[in-house]
């Protein structure tokens, strides 16, 4: 049985986060024509659960001519991360440690473009560990991580992967326990499990 819960209107692109410690805390990320938030519920497994705005900015919003994506993730420690793509065309990085009450500065970590669907972003987290790939403006994929206690303010080490002309990516190393593939031109991030 499916029940519907309304969060706004004119949703553009959204994605949802449980938190690992709480299947009742849930987050749910949306770019809409007004702004970009965050809504979360506390009793997401009620039949009707309730949500609230705990993150809003109404400088950031949905146009037909910049797909903009955004990303959220829990980490193991309930750290929420949250990666959305500014007006500029930047990926901006904000995370918060009470549950959304407060939200730590906007970091940039890499510049895109926003007229084209394919260039999809994907945002994992792995225990305290976050990494997050995307198309650059070359058509290059961009993979960050962070380290484990989420210090992102000192910087995120960067590494580029380049296309050969088949549209694959050769990785020397793998970045345990995760790996980037291209398919139809799109970066898919996924778990590799021994």
């Amino acid at each position: 049985t499916w029940n519907y819960s309304e969060l706004g209107n004119a949703l553009a692109f959204m994605d949802i986060a449980v938190d690992p410690g709480n299947e009742n805390q849930v987050y749910v990320s949306y770019i809409n024509e007004d702004e970009c938030g965050v809504s979360r519920s506390t009793n997401a497994t009620a039949k009707y659960p309730d949500f609230e705005r705990v993150y809003s900015d109404t400088s950031i919003h949905f146009d037909r001519d910049q797909v903009k994506f955004v990303d959220i993730e829990v980490t193991a420690d309930g750290t929420i991360v949250l990666v959305y793509m500014d007006n500029d065309e930047r990926y901006q990085l904000k995370t918060s440690d009470d549950n959304g009450y407060t939200w730590s500065n906007a970091q940039e970590i890499g510049q895109s473009k926003s007229n084209n669907l394919h260039w999809r972003s994907d945002l994992e987290v792995s225990g305290n560990t976050v990494l997050f790939a995307f198309y650059d403006t070359e058509g290059n994929v961009q993979l960050y991580s962070s380290d484990d206690n989420l210090m992102l303010g000192s910087g995120i080490p960067e590494n580029t992967y380049i296309p050969d002309s088949d549209g694959y990516v050769e990785l020397s190393d793998t970045i345990d326990p995760f790996q980037v593939q291209l398919l139809d031109s799109v970066a898919i991030l996924f778990q590799v499990t021994e």
